[in-house]
C-alpha cells in the first residue's frame, strides 16, 4: 500500500469508521425488524438478512470509494446496478408485475425455439375473421404447476424463495397452456434466453424464472453502464431514473419494457453524445442501430422518435456529407417498413389479444368494460370529447403519473409506498440535472431543448392515444389504463433539458448522492417486507 494511499486513509480515517458504523446499524435494524417473521417465513427471513447485508455493504463501499476515488460514477452504477437489480428480482417476485403472465408465456416461448421444443399447435396462430385469437405456448407440466400468486404477501415470498431449491418433475411431460404477446418473440430474446439456459440445465421453474430475469438485469445494467460511460453530462440524472423502484420493477420482471428501457436510455446517450461531442464512431453507430431495431418493434412503435433523436439532435449544415445522408435515409427507411410491417401483422400496441371488434363509427370495443371506445373519426368531427378527456386527464392523474413513474404504485398496481419515498427518488432525479460550478461539460442550447422535448412529447402522445383508442369506453372522461411507467424510456432526454448555468453546485458531490440513492433503495426494502 502506498504511502499517498495511507495519506488519504489516515485524513479520513473518522469518516470511513463512522460509515463502518451506520452501515452495520443499518443492516442490524432491518434484521432486527424482520426478526418477528423468523419463525413463520424462515426462507424470507434469511433472504431480508442477505439483502440488507448487501445494501449496507454498498453504501460502506461508497463512503470507501469517497475517500480513495477508485471508482467513477459509471463503475459504481456497475456494482451498485447489479447487487441492487438481483435483489429486486426477489423484491418484486414473478407474477407480481402488470400482464407478466402473458410475458412469461412469450419469453418461454422463445426459449421454446432456442431449444427446438416448440410443439406443432405452437407453431401456427388461430385466426378468426383474420384477427389472431390465440397463441398458444407448449410448457413443462413441473412448470405449469408453479404459478404464483399476483400479490406480493409473505406466504407467496416464502414460496417462490423455498422452491429455488426444490427438484423438477415430469420434466419431460408437456401440457398447451395459455396465451403470448402476439407482437415480435424477439423483443423476449434475452429472458428467453435465459430461461433456455435454465431448461438446459434442467432447473426447476422457479429457477427458470429467475434466469430469465437474470439475464435481463445484466442486459439493463450494462445498457445504462454504456450510456453513463459515453454521456457528455447527466450521468446522475440517468443513475437515479435506474434507480427508481418502478424501472428496477419493469426491468427484473420478463416483460419487454426492459428491452424498451435499455435501449431507449442507449439511443439518448448515443443522440446527446453525437450532437454535443461530434462523435458517432462505427461500433457506437452499430450499437445505435441494433437500440434503434428493438425500439421501433416495441409498443407499436410508440418511442420511434426516438430512433430519429441523433439526427435531428446533432443536424447542422457542416454535417450535410453524404455519408451522413445515406446514413439517415436508409435508417427512415429502415424505421418506415419496421412499422409498416407492425401495422400489417396487426401487433398493436397492447400486445395482448389483437381481436379488436369496432362500432359503426370504428370504436373498438373493450372487453372489461363492455362497450365500445370513442374511433378516430368522432374525434375529428367533435374534438371538444377529446379536448375534455385530455383536461380531466391532466387534472385528475398527473399526480398518479408521476408517481406511477418514479416508485409507487408497485406491482399490479396494488403496491403502495409512501409519498415520502416517491418524491424523494423524484428530488434526486432533479438534483442529478444540476451542473457543477467548475464543469465544463457542454449544455443544450434553445433549440436542442425544443427538439427533444417535441420528441418526447410525441411519445407520451403515442402512449396515451393507445390507451385512448383501445382502453378507454365511452362512458370514462379520463383516459384509462395510462401509467407513469410508459414515459420511462423519455424521461431521461426530458430532464436533461432542465440542466442551466443559473441553478449550479460548487462542490461534486457524486458519491453522496449515489449514497442517498441506496440508502432509499435500502428504505424501499424495508417497508416492502415489514408494511
Amino acid at each position: 500500500m502506498n504511502k499517498e494511499l495511507m495519506s488519504k486513509i489516515a485524513e479520513k480515517k473518522l469518516r470511513l469508521i463512522t460509515g463502518f458504523i451506520l452501515s452495520v446499524v443499518i443492516a442490524v435494524s432491518g434484521c432486527i425488524l424482520a426478526g418477528k417473521i423468523c419463525d413463520k417465513y424462515p426462507c424470507l427471513y434469511t433472504f431480508i438478512i442477505i439483502a440488507m447485508i448487501i445494501l449496507a455493504a454498498d453504501m460502506y463501499l461508497i463512503i470507501i470509494n469517497s475517500v480513495l476515488h477508485f471508482f467513477n460514477i459509471e463503475k459504481m452504477y456497475l456494482i451498485c446496478g447489479l447487487t441492487i437489480g438481483c435483489l429486486y428480482l426477489f423484491i418484486i417476485p414473478p407474477y407480481v408485475t402488470p400482464d407478466e403472465e402473458i410475458h412469461i408465456s412469450s419469453a418461454y416461448h422463445f426459449s421454446n425455439m432456442l431449444l427446438f421444443s416448440e410443439a406443432e399447435e405452437e407453431k401456427g396462430l388461430l385466426f378468426a375473421n383474420s384477427n389472431i385469437v390465440n397463441m398458444p405456448v407448449s410448457m413443462r407440466e413441473c412448470d405449469i404447476s408453479k404459478i404464483y400468486s399476483q400479490k406480493a404477501k409473505n406466504k407467496n415470498y416464502e414460496k417462490y424463495l423455498s422452491d429455488l431449491f426444490e427438484k423438477p418433475y415430469n420434466a419431460d411431460k408437456r401440457i398447451t397452456v395459455t396465451e403470448r404477446v402476439t407482437g415480435p418473440v424477439i423483443l423476449y430474446f434475452v429472458s428467453g434466453t435465459g430461461m433456455a439456459l435454465a431448461r438446459l440445465f434442467n432447473m426447476n421453474y422457479a429457477m427458470v424464472l429467475f434466469m430469465g430475469g437474470l439475464f435481463n438485469v445484466i442486459l439493463f445494467v450494462i445498457c445504462v453502464y454504456y450510456s453513463m460511460k459515453i454521456l457528455p453530462f447527466g450521468k446522475k440524472c440517468l443513475f437515479a431514473v435506474a434507480m427508481f423502484p418502478i424501472t428496477l420493477q419493469q426491468t427484473c420482471s420478463l416483460s419487454y419494457d426492459n428491452m424498451i428501457i435499455s435501449m431507449s436510455f442507449v439511443v439518448t446517450a448515443i443522440a446527446i453524445n453525437y450532437a454535443l461531442k461530434n462523435e458517432m464512431k462505427r461500433s457506437m453507430f452499430i450499437i445505435y442501430a441494433v437500440a434503434s431495431f428493438f425500439l421501433v418493434l416495441s409498443k407499436g412503435g410508440a418511442y420511434f422518435m426516438l430512433v430519429f433523436l441523433p439526427f435531428i439532435l446533432g443536424f447542422n449544415k457542416s454535417r450535410l456529407k453524404r455519408k451522413n445522408i445515406i446514413a439517415a435515409a436508409v435508417i427512415t427507411l429502415f424505421v418506415i417498413l419496421l412499422m409498416a410491417r407492425g401495422l400489417y401483422m396487426g401487433t398493436g400496441y397492447t400486445g395482448g389479444d389483437t381481436a379488436v371488434n369496432v362500432s359503426e363509427q370504428g370504436g373498438a370495443y373493450i372487453k372489461w368494460a363492455e362497450e365500445y371506445a370513442y374511433g378516430i373519426k368522432e374525434y375529428i368531427h367533435n374534438p371538444l370529447i377529446l379536448f375534455r378527456i385530455i383536461k380531466n386527464t391532466v387534472a385528475g392523474q398527473l399526480d398518479f403519473l408521476v408517481q406511477s413513474m418514479v416508485a409507487s404504485p408497485l406491482g399490479w398496481l396494488n403496491i403502495m409506498l409512501p409519498d415520502t419515498l416517491c418524491y424523494s427518488f423524484l428530488f434526486m432525479l432533479l438534483l442529478g440535472t444540476v451542473k457543477y460550478s467548475d464543469s465544463k461539460e457542454p449544455g443544450f442550447n434553445i433549440r436542442e431543448r425544443i427538439v427533444i422535448w417535441v420528441v418526447v412529447l410525441s411519445a407520451i402522445a403515442a402512449c396515451a392515444a393507445a390507451m385512448l383508442l383501445y382502453w378507454t369506453p365511452k362512458s370514462y372522461d379520463e383516459i384509462q389504463g395510462l401509467q407513469g411507467r410508459y414515459f420511462l424510456p423519455v424521461l431521461p432526454a426530458a430532464a436533461l433539458t432542465l440542466r442551466n448555468n443559473y441553478i449550479v453546485i460548487k462542490k461534486n458531490i457524486d458519491n453522496i448522492y449515489i449514497f442517498a440513492l441506496v440508502f432509499l433503495q435500502y428504505l424501499t426494502t424495508v417497508y416492502l417486507f415489514l408494511m
